[in-house]
């Protein structure tokens, strides 16, 4: 699926509660919307969102390694409830391209950009980085928001500038 064809991508980063949607206009290069929405929000979304020239980019972690949160010092259970949430969030990516694709919408899924943001470059994006490249930035936004937002940026192919850490 060529990504240059769409004048417009919808990036969607889901979640358990509520899953981050961004609108991009790649031509003018500013986002039409961004919103967090509950499931039947989304469902909603995406049956009155016009079919033409759109892509949807929906990130699922399913077979990566590299967006788990465990750390050594996490017990089993707090293991287990973080792979079960990761679950549930695979499965809520799975709905929602089943119902993008039931509504007529092109839809892909792709695996989460890796977290290169921050002082230390590990860190998911802040909406300061993220207003560094990106033109009328809403006045705020959640990291659902910001991850979709993100993914619509980078699927449209446009030029993500990332300052340079200063020399020590």
């Amino acid at each position: 699926m060529h990504r240059g064809m769409y004048r417009y991508v919808l990036g969607i980063d889901p979640d358990i509660e509520k899953s981050g949607f961004a609108l991009l206009d790649v031509e003018k290069r500013t986002f039409v919307s961004v919103n967090s929405f509950r499931f039947p929000e989304a469902v909603s979304f995406l049956s009155t969102i016009d079919k033409e020239n759109l892509l949807v980019v929906i990130e699922d972690s399913s077979g990566t390694t590299h967006n788990w949160h465990v750390t050594n010092k996490d017990s089993k259970a707090v293991s287990a409830l973080k792979g079960h949430n990761v679950g549930l969030c695979h499965a809520t990516a799975r709905h929602l391209q089943e119902m993008a694709e039931e509504y007529g919408l092109k839809a892909m899924s792709v695996f989460p950009l890796r977290k290169i943001w921050g002082k230390d470059g590990g860190e998911k994006i802040s909406h300061k980085e993220l207003s560094d490249f990106v033109n009328d930035m809403p006045k705020r936004t959640n990291q659902e928001e910001r991850d979709a937002m993100l993914l619509a940026w980078s699927h449209a192919e446009l030029p993500i500038f990332v300052k340079p850490k200063p020399y020590k």
